[in-house]
């Protein structure tokens, strides 16, 4: 399988598999890193992203993105490790 790049970021085999395993998309994962605006260390230079509360309303507010795409958005945790997404 090619590496998969989703915003800039390299994907790890482990995250597509967690991807396949629990029916992500790409997209979805890309509307996270494109849109999340929570960030937090976790350890070992990883970080998670996610949406909080206030962008999810933002978002839902502004009617200019399908409310199915941010309700499964609001759903996921990107981890990252050095530009690479690790799950």
């Amino acid at each position: 399988m090619n590496d998969w790049t989703i915003e800039g970021h390299i994907c790890s085999k482990h995250a597509r598999r967690r991807m396949q395993q629990r029916g992500i998309k790409m997209e979805t994962v890309e509307f996270v890193l494109r849109h999340g605006d929570r960030q937090e260390y976790v350890g070992r230079d990883t970080s998670s992203i996610y949406l909080s509360k206030k962008m999810i309303g933002r978002l839902s507010r502004s009617k200019m993105i399908r409310p199915s795409a941010i309700e499964k958005a609001s759903k996921i945790v990107v981890l990252l490790a050095e530009e690479m997404i690790v799950t």
